[in-house]
């Protein structure tokens, strides 16, 4: 290279620099000094400058034709790229809270009204007959019985009632079952012992006085469920023929094919005090034995046995049980149960044989 040509090079390739560089400001308004005015910066209204001398001119192409500096391939400056915002990611719009659904209770349904027990009331001058016939009346759930006195009564009945339970009771007052000078050695009541009996209910005060009897009981139960003698008292019975040694106010006994279940005798007070002969209290015996036999708050005076006990009944229970002046007070060899808060005086020593429980509270 000759270096007489170097300085003029140089000078060509300033140019080009500044022609690439005025192409540039040219297009874009700058804020420099205005013409003339170097004291006062030119506004964005001004018309674009070119920097430095504002007298030199463009370049054009012609000039650079002798030059190695290659010129613009255009005078439109390319267009920035311009820069994205963030974009907020959307908030999903807010779900309307439903409003709660206002039940109204239903208004309450008037109350059912008791259904109507039908009471028949018995007069003391019925016979056993009619009166077997209102038991069998499957219509009636009240036997109402006149206060007074019945003579001459011994009652069998088979009659089933669980379709619709009877209750026999004092239409007011006390109900007295007399047997004076009766010859029958029968006692008062015998359910179940021809044929299936259940869900009746003789609830007192009832009295049974001035029966002789023999080996029975005032009350003696076979083939008989759900059934209940409650609130009875036992006075001036006699049995002549064995001293009271088999003869008893409740006799539990067997047709010695069914079981009797669920029999319930509470508040029984047989008071031999006034009498020649003497009667037991409660008595189980044969085979097949009842199953859950119920005697609460029972009264023995003078009777030979309080409570004898034989054969294979379950679920037995003995308990409140006051016992005096008896041969033997508690003699239980079979029967499985509970004896509970028993106080006998003047009376034989217990016999409490297993599986009857001797629960506690008793007094020998």
């Amino acid at each position: 290279m000759r270096v007489d040509r170097l300085p003029r090079r140089l000078g060509l390739l300033a140019a080009g620099l500044l022609i690439a560089t005025s192409a540039f400001v040219t297009t874009v308004p700058r804020l420099v000094a205005a013409p003339g005015r170097p004291e006062q910066l030119g506004s964005l209204a001004d018309p674009p400058q070119a920097f430095g001398d504002p007298t030199v001119r463009p370049l054009m192409d012609q000039d650079l034709t002798s030059g190695s500096v290659p010129a613009p391939s255009s005078s439109i400056p390319p267009t920035p790229t311009p820069l994205l915002e963030p974009v907020a990611t959307p908030k999903p719009a807010p779900k309307a809270t439903p409003r709660p659904t206002v039940t109204h209770p239903a208004p309450p349904k008037p109350p059912r009204a008791a259904p109507t027990q039908k009471i028949v009331t018995f007069p003391t001058s019925g016979t056993q007959a009619q009166f077997l016939a209102l038991m069998k009346n499957m219509s009636i759930d009240v036997i109402a019985m006149e206060p007074g006195t019945y003579r001459g009564w011994h009652l069998f009945f088979d009659v089933d009632r669980t379709k619709r339970p009877l209750t026999v009771r004092p239409a007011h007052g006390t109900v007295i079952f007399d047997n004076s000078g009766g010859g029958n050695p029968d006692g008062l009541l015998y359910p179940g012992w021809h044929g299936y009996t259940a869900h009746i209910t003789f609830s007192g005060p009832f009295v049974i006085q001035n029966y002789k009897i023999e080996q029975t009981g005032l009350i003696s139960t076979a083939w008989a469920s759900h059934m209940a003698f409650n609130g009875f008292t036992v006075r001036g019975t006699t049995a002549p023929t064995t001293n009271g040694e088999t003869a008893y106010a409740v006799y539990v006994s067997s047709d010695g094919v069914h079981r009797g279940s669920y029999l319930t005798f509470d508040n029984w007070n047989v008071d031999n005090t006034k009498s020649g002969q003497k009667v037991s209290g409660l008595q189980l015996y044969h085979t097949p034995q009842a199953i859950g036999v119920t005697a609460l708050h029972w009264t023995v005076t003078g009777g030979h046995w309080g409570f004898v006990g034989r054969g294979n009944a379950t679920g037995v229970k003995i308990e409140y049980w006051t016992i005096s002046h008896c041969i033997v007070s508690f003699d239980s060899n079979g029967p499985a149960g509970i004896v509970k808060y028993v106080h006998a005086t003047s009376s034989g020593a217990p016999t409490i044989r297993s599986p009857m429980v001797d629960g506690g509270g008793n007094t020998w």
